[in-house]
């Protein structure tokens, strides 16, 4: 199945359900009408995106930073 639940324990918990009297249409429209609140924190803003690069060649380093600003990356060598 979908979400990789074995289908004969779909039915089981059917046949379980029904032997009970619970009906799955009454149930699911429960749990849709109720209204629970919930408190929701302010959500934290993305960190900005950052690549670092360094080069090495004999006794010379090159090292470039991206820092992302906006959505985009913009180059400042180091």
């Amino acid at each position: 199945m979908a979400h990789g639940i074995n289908a004969n324990i779909v039915h089981g918990w059917r046949k379980r359900a029904r032997e009970q009297g619970v009906s799955p249409v009454a149930t699911a429209a429960a749990a849709t009408t109720t209204f629970v609140p919930l408190a929701i924190e302010k959500p934290m803003p993305p960190a900005l995106p950052r690549i670092d690069i360094e080069v090495r060649r004999g006794s010379v380093v090159m090292s470039i930073a991206w820092h992302g600003r906006n959505g985009e990356l913009g180059a400042r060598a180091a």
